[in-house]
């Protein structure tokens, strides 16, 4: 048949668009267990702080070593 077989992996989402979730969902576990020990020692931080700390987390995990989002 005079064929060679290749095999390719095609990602279903931009590169950037998977690593943006994935660094949020890092940020995220993240400031859960921060939150959580905050909150029971009643010092829980309001939403809109927390979301612009997570914002600034997920940026500094982009710009910094791709390793520590897996």
């Amino acid at each position: 048949l005079d064929c060679e077989l290749q095999y390719a992996l095609i990602p279903r989402l931009p590169l950037k668009q998977m690593l943006s979730e994935q660094a949020s969902i890092v940020a995220g576990k993240q400031m859960e267990r921060v939150s959580h020990t905050m909150a029971l020692e009643d010092q829980k931080v309001r939403d809109s702080v927390t979301m612009a700390q997570k914002k600034l987390l997920v940026e500094s995990l982009l710009a910094g070593s791709k390793r520590r989002l897996w």
